[in-house]
C-alpha cells in the first residue's frame, strides 16, 4: 500500500478518537466500496491507549472490513482492553531477548561508523539497551548510543 495511492495510516491510539474512526471506516467496511482497488493498512500505537468509546465503535467494525483492510496494533500491556476488543486480534508476542539483542548491536555499529567513520564503538556499547529486567529495548540503546555520540561531539569541542 505505499505507493503514490498509499493506503497506509499510521495513527498513535491516543489520538485515534471515534470520529476519526468512523471516517476512516466508512471507506473501509464491507458494505462500502473502497476508494480505489488498493489495500488499506491502519497501523495503530499502543493500542492500550485507545479512548472507550473508539474501543466499543472498532470492536464491531473490525468483524466488518472489506478482504482489503487490515488493522494492526502495538501494544505494551494488552491488559487494560476488554477482552472482546483483543478477541478481534491475532496477538504476536515479540521477545525482546538476545538474538534480537545481536541483531540490533551489528545495526548500532552500522549507525555509529556511518555517524562518527570510527570502527570502534565505545567499550560499554554491549550494554546500550539492556535493563535490570534483562530485557533488551533497541529505543533504549539508540537513547544511550545518542548519548555518546553527544559526549563525544562536546570531547571534540
Amino acid at each position: 500500500c505505499k505507493d503514490e495511492f498509499s493506503g497506509l495510516y499510521v495513527r498513535i491510539a491516543s489520538e485515534f478518537g471515534v470520529n476519526e474512526a468512523r471516517e476512516f471506516f466508512s471507506r473501509t467496511v464491507s458494505y462500502r466500496p473502497m476508494y480505489g482497488n488498493g489495500w488499506r493498512v491502519l497501523v495503530l500505537e499502543e493500542l492500550e491507549w485507545l479512548s472507550a468509546q473508539a474501543v466499543t465503535y472498532l470492536k464491531t467494525t473490525l468483524e466488518h472490513l472489506h478482504d482489503r483492510c487490515v488493522v494492526m496494533a502495538t501494544s505494551n500491556n494488552l491488559s487494560k482492553l476488554p477482552p472482546a476488543f483483543r478477541q478481534r486480534f491475532i496477538v504476536l508476542h515479540f521477545q525482546a531477548g538476545q538474538p534480537f539483542a545481536q541483531t540490533a548491536q551489528e545495526l548500532l555499529g552500522r549507525i555509529w561508523r556511518a555517524e562518527t567513520s570510527d570502527d570502534n564503538l565505545p567499550p560499554d556499547a554491549l550494554t546500550w539497551g539492556w535493563h535490570e529486567d534483562l530485557s533488551f529495548s533497541l529505543r533504549s540503546a539508540l537513547d544511550c548510543m545518542e548519548q555518546a555520540l553527544l559526549s563525544r561531539l562536546a570531547m571534540a569541542a
